[in-house]
């Protein structure tokens, strides 16, 4: 039935084994090769006969979008094998994305990218440092919640663009993306949007030691999330403007930010936030020449963030917790 519609998508006739060969060429079946246990064969991929029919008409690439959304869904809660199940996949996720924005299905191109990078702030994206396919399928989020005319939308777009942009040091593409989030979100009167993209701009204006913007900008960010009543705007920024005292060596400063930041993490059940926090204070710790403090805040963060499968940031830990031995 798969090979039927792929043949049929391509309006020709080609010969079973050429067909196969084509599928495993895009990524929708597995070769298997022979060996002392195994004889030549094919695995066709769960999702590989809604992506062979997503040519024939736009109702089966509708079920073809639907498949891969709800295979998202399904895996898409922080773990080591839930993205270990999403990761051959990947090719043809950012395949049917390409489809559905050619097919004008803006919805689908919005969510596709919407799913991956963050979901329930543990999309794939974020958490396996995917940040090259992530500017690919946020950049045509971006276009598709434009051609249909949602402001709301492109400005949550924009931001996560701009964390993938700003993950792979395009900082001034980042800064560009940020402030036309900014930009949209206080047309729209939305203050709990202004925060969050200001809140990361302050991270790029970090990244290149512009201290005073940086500073700036996390305190508009700060102010905005006080008055929202926001617990969880109020932890990272109050995280952001301890990176910037550590940075500036007023290391005790610091120490307070952090703790703040880790105990409001713990009230509000987030453990992502904990283990960030708790990895920027054994940093600062350890920079004081609190080995014993760093080494007991490091080992927690990097105990959650194992758990968590953010291999992105137990690669930080780790490191810190190498230059203390």
């Amino acid at each position: 039935e798969m090979l039927s519609h792929y043949f049929a998508a391509q309006g020709e006739t080609i010969d079973a084994a050429q067909g196969l060969n084509d599928l495993h060429f895009h990524g929708l079946v597995t070769l298997v090769k022979a060996d002392d246990e195994n004889v030549r064969s094919y695995q066709a991929h769960d999702l590989a006969q809604e992506y062979a029919a997503a040519d024939v008409d736009d109702t089966a690439r509708g079920h073809a979008l639907a498949a891969c959304l709800a295979t998202i869904t399904a895996h898409n809660s922080p773990s080591i094998d839930n993205f270990n199940a999403l990761m051959p996949l990947m090719d043809q996720f950012d395949g049917a994305q390409a489809g559905a924005l050619a097919a004008e299905r803006w919805g689908d191109v919005g969510q596709v990218g919407w799913d991956l990078y963050t979901a329930t702030s543990s999309g794939i994206i974020q958490y396996r440092g995917l940040w090259a396919r992530g500017i690919t399928l946020l950049g045509r989020a971006v276009e598709a919640a434009d051609r249909y005319g949602s402001q709301r939308n492109q400005a949550i777009y924009l931001n996560n663009l701009a964390v993938c942009q700003n993950s792979l040091a395009r900082h001034e593409d980042a800064l560009m993306s940020y402030q036309q989030a900014v930009r949209l979100a206080e047309e729209l009167n939305w203050l709990e949007q202004q925060a969050v993209a200001l809140g990361n701009m302050g991270g790029v204006y970090r990244e290149q030691q512009r201290y005073d913007l940086a500073r700036t900008t996390y305190q508009r960010s700060l102010a905005i999330e006080r008055e929202l009543g926001n617990q969880n705007g109020m932890a990272a920024d109050l995280g952001n403007v301890a990176n910037i005292d550590k940075d500036q060596g007023r290391y005790e400063q610091a120490v307070v930010g952090y703790q703040a930041s880790v105990k409001l993490n713990r009230e509000l059940g987030d453990a992502g936030g904990v283990a960030t926090q708790l990895g920027n204070l054994g940093d600062c710790y350890r920079a004081m020449g609190r080995h014993e403090d760093a080494l007991h805040a490091l080992s927690e963060a990097l105990a959650i963030n194992t758990r968590l499968g953010n291999t992105h940031l137990i690669g930080y830990n780790r490191y810190h917790i190498a230059q203390l031995n």
